[in-house]
Order: structure tokens, then C-alpha cells, then sequence
């Protein structure tokens, strides 16, 4: 069973946290039952009372939220914290049950080139060689080479040393063995309503 790397609240007070396109959003102050209170400036200082519901994940060193700066300028710059119920409106249904409790760890695409691929029951896929917009592409054996062009949506996690797949090795052979990389709309098809919102630029860290 592949289970979820997680990191409790505690841990990120004082790391650094970012929105979307690297926005700084200084550094977490804070950890509220609905809120993460971050600071940024040294002088003149601002506070951001951001919505735990908004957090992508951490990296281990940044806490990273779905936030853009525009939004939280307007939205969550504020002087005194939400009312306990404030926030609500951010949860939806395909979130993470446990986000008041623990926060996803999570890794960069760029980070697991030349990494070990397996999908279901240990298969192999070889090693990772390519990240494309909506692929990863792999590639196993010496003499005779087999590349497998695997959508990220089916992408289970990465626990440090091996990217996990949700692939059998017949749908790899039957669905993903090629020679040349698939057209960009090829693989929507394999993205579901559960599929990360983000899954092009985070893989969740499991263990």
C-alpha cells in the first residue's frame, strides 16, 4: 500500500510560503484552526491570513498555497484573524479530508529525472527520462530499449527513490509503449475529477 507522505502544522511555522507563479507570501507566522497566518517585510510588515483549504503542499522548505497575489492582496491581507467559520466557502469536495490535521508533501517534476518508475505489482518501467506537459516518459532495458510515454494522471506518488503508477504492465505495453510522445489533448482522457488539480506541476511524496 502506498500511503501519503504527510507534515504536521507545527512544522512549517517560520518556512518560507509562496503562492502561484513563486508570489511570496513571506514567511508562516502562525498555524490558526481554519488559517495560516504569514508575514512578509521587515519594515513595513504585511499579514495574510490564508485559508489551510488553499494549501497545495510543502516541499520541505516551502509552503505552498493555491493563492494568486492578486487575491491575496484583496482576499486575505488583513490586520485580525477570520471568524471561525470565515473560511468554509474555500473547502470543496475533492479535498483532503485531514487538512486541519496534517498537510501533503510534495516534489517537483524536475526532481525525478533519471528516478526509478514502477507501476502495479512492482512492474518495472524502467527509468525516467522525459517530463512533457501531460507525460513522463521512461525507458527500460539496455540493448533492446522499450520507452513508455505514461500520463501523469496516472502518477501514484514518489517516495524518494521510485515514481509510482496506477499502470498494469499490459495497459503499459498495450496503451503506452511507443516511439514518439503523444499529442498534447491524447491523455486527457486519463484525468479524472480525483486527479490533483496541479498533478502537471506536483507529484505528492509518498512512503
Amino acid at each position: 500500500m502506498i500511503n501519503i507522505q504527510k507534515t504536521n502544522w507545527n512544522d512549517v511555522v517560520k518556512k518560507e510560503a509562496k503562492g502561484l507563479h513563486d508570489f511570496s507570501l513571506g514567511e508562516v507566522q502562525e498555524i490558526g484552526p481554519s488559517f495560516i497566518l504569514t508575514q512578509k517585510g521587515t519594515v513595513s510588515k504585511s499579514k495574510y491570513y490564508i485559508p489551510k483549504y488553499l494549501v497545495r503542499g510543502f516541499d520541505g522548505s516551502t509552503l505552498w498555497f493555491n493563492v494568486t497575489e492578486g487575491q491575496a492582496e484583496t482576499e486575505f491581507k488583513r490586520d485580525t484573524p477570520p471568524a471561525v467559520n470565515d473560511y468554509q466557502k474555500y473547502r470543496t469536495s475533492g479535498m483532503n479530508a485531514e487538512i486541519e490535521t496534517w498537510i501533503p508533501r510534495i516534489t517537483a517534476w524536475n526532481e525525478i529525472i533519471k528516478k526509478e518508475a514502477k507501476g502495479v505489482n512492482d512492474f518495472s518501467l524502467g527509468e525516467v527520462q522525459e517530463i512533457g506537459p501531460s507525460f513522463i516518459l521512461t525507458q527500460k532495458g539496455t540493448v533492446s530499449k522499450s520507452k513508455y510515454y505514461i500520463p501523469k494522471y496516472l502518477v501514484r506518488g514518489f517516495d524518494g527513490s521510485t515514481l509510482w503508477f496506477n499502470v498494469t504492465e499490459g495497459q503499459a505495453e498495450t496503451e503506452f509503449k511507443r516511439d514518439t510522445p503523444p499529442a498534447v489533448n491524447d491523455y486527457q482522457k486519463y484525468r479524472t475529477t480525483s486527479t490533483a488539480a496541479d498533478v502537471e506541476t506536483w507529484i505528492p511524496m509518498t512512503q
